[in-house]
């Protein structure tokens, strides 16, 4: 048998090769993408909410109380049934024991609107998320395009949790309104403020070309702290603020620890609930929209023609 020539293989070679990657590169993997996310928070605390006793997740979200939110991220995916994701977030969350609505005093929110306690903090947050595909999907496919997911993962937090006082955003945390720090409470700490976070949450994504894909989701946070709105414990007795503090201080804790008319003075008085330390205090991104890139990569090994074409 005549022996092959050299150089009609190489030419075959080639051809396949060229073939080969044309079929191939639609399912090939864009293993690691670069995104940007917007969307808006909400909080889920002891401030705010709906008119009904504090509810569960998002039964109890009040959309006059939503923030923007914006990150950026970094996903890699593995396989096409798990990605991974590293998360850098910011938002404000926002609660006021005034969006109640309770006006009623036989209502069960109108205790929350007595209180008369509102917050604002800004929130800077670190985590990582495992994404689980429920269909294939590969980035930059044709052919898997589309998946739902659902995530889950864990990460940090930091908040500084501030009310306004006359024209001014006041740090709630360095005054103690609970009275915390003061000689007459040992038991009660200054929280700190950074708190541990888990994100749950469900989402959808789509291709729309071979680079650019894009997600919604929405993920709830829970965290291990009941103070992001300064709300926890008990009302501290006021007459300890002067004992302990110069006058000014002394006015000012006060003024921020009890902000009620004082219509009815028994259910704000020392050692009476002001906030619920059962449950801690959570965020929710209830819209989470991110467009992200996927970075050139040379898709699966097999692909590879060799290095002599």
């Amino acid at each position: 048998m005549a022996q092959f020539p050299m150089r009609i293989l190489l030419v075959l070679l080639s051809v396949f090769c060229v073939t080969h990657l044309s079929w191939a590169q639609p399912e090939a993997s864009k293993a690691t993408e670069l995104g940007i996310t917007l969307g808006a928070s909400s909080f889920l605390g002891e401030l705010g909410g709906s008119a009904d006793v504090g509810r569960a997740l998002v039964q109890d979200i009040d959309l006059a109380a939503t923030r923007p939110a914006a990150g950026i991220f970094f996903r890699w995916n593995p396989n096409n049934r798990l990605g991974w994701r590293f998360n850098a977030y910011y938002t404000q969350v926002f609660g006021d024991d005034a969006l109640g609505g309770a006006t009623d005093p036989a209502q069960p929110g109108y205790a929350r609107v007595y209180r008369n306690l509102s917050f604002r903090s800004n929130i800077a947050e670190l985590s990582t998320n495992l994404e689980i595909n429920l269909l294939p999907y590969v980035v930059g496919s044709e052919r898997f395009r589309f998946t739902p997911y659902l995530t889950f993962g864990v990460g940090g937090a930091y908040f500084d949790p501030r009310a306004l006082y006359q024209g001014e955003w006041i740090r709630l945390q360095p005054l103690g309104t609970e009275g915390q720090a003061l000689p007459q409470y040992p038991e009660k700490e200054k929280y700190s403020l950074v708190t541990a976070v888990f994100p749950v949450g469900a989402g959808i994504k789509f291709n729309f070309n071979d680079s650019w894909a894009m997600t919604f989701e929405v993920s709830h946070r829970f965290t291990t702290t009941d103070y992001i709105d300064d709300v926890s414990g008990t009302y501290a007795n006021p007459t300890f603020f002067f004992e302990e503090y110069d006058a000014a201080t002394a006015n000012l804790v006060s003024a921020l620890a009890d902000r009620s008319s004082g219509e009815f003075p028994g259910r704000t008085a020392p050692g009476e609930q002001r906030g619920d330390p059962s449950d801690f205090d959570g965020y929710t991104f209830i819209g989470l929209f991110s467009l992200s890139y996927a970075l050139k990569t040379r898709g699966n090994t097999q692909y590879y023609c060799p290095k002599f074409f």
